[in-house]
């Protein structure tokens, strides 16, 4: 929004004028921005889902700009890695064990070196029908954070 002559508008109105049209500018710019933080923190919150019922290991997998992976499948697989986030970004991902087959998350194997998982204990983890992991993409690898 481009801004007002004030001064012009102080001549041909009065200072009271010219004060109500600054603060009414200033009041839509506020808001404007406002609206802008509130359209970005939408995106940021509102996290799209990737299901998946996998019949082999899952091996750098293709977020495709979502942040939760929900494994519905009914057998026992491997989980080996997530396409590493564009250079100088870092996501989080959320992934979840919705089905009745267990997923084994494998520390630092099989997957693109970018693209594999370092769990925090070092070694693999199984999770079981409700269980979870979260991953954070930080120093080239996805890394167990919680």
């Amino acid at each position: 929004m481009e801004s007002p002559n004030f001064d012009k508008i102080a001549v041909e109105a009065g200072d009271f004028t010219a004060e109500a049209v600054n603060s009414l500018y200033l009041s839509i710019n506020e808001l404007r921005r406002s609206i802008q933080f509130l359209n970005i923190a939408t995106d940021v919150l509102t996290p799209r889902v990737i299901t998946l019922s996998p019949s082999a290991s899952v091996d750098n997998l293709d977020l495709s700009g979502c942040s939760v992976v929900s494994f519905v499948g009914s057998s026992a697989q491997n989980f080996t890695g997530i396409q590493a986030p564009e250079t100088g970004i870092s996501q989080i991902v959320i992934v979840h064990v919705s089905g009745s087959g267990t997923i084994t998350v494998k520390h630092e194997l099989t997957s693109e070196a970018q693209n594999q998982i370092s769990t925090s204990s070092g070694s693999d983890v199984t999770l079981s029908t409700g269980n979870g992991i979260i991953l954070a993409y930080l120093a080239s690898k996805w890394r167990e954070v919680a």
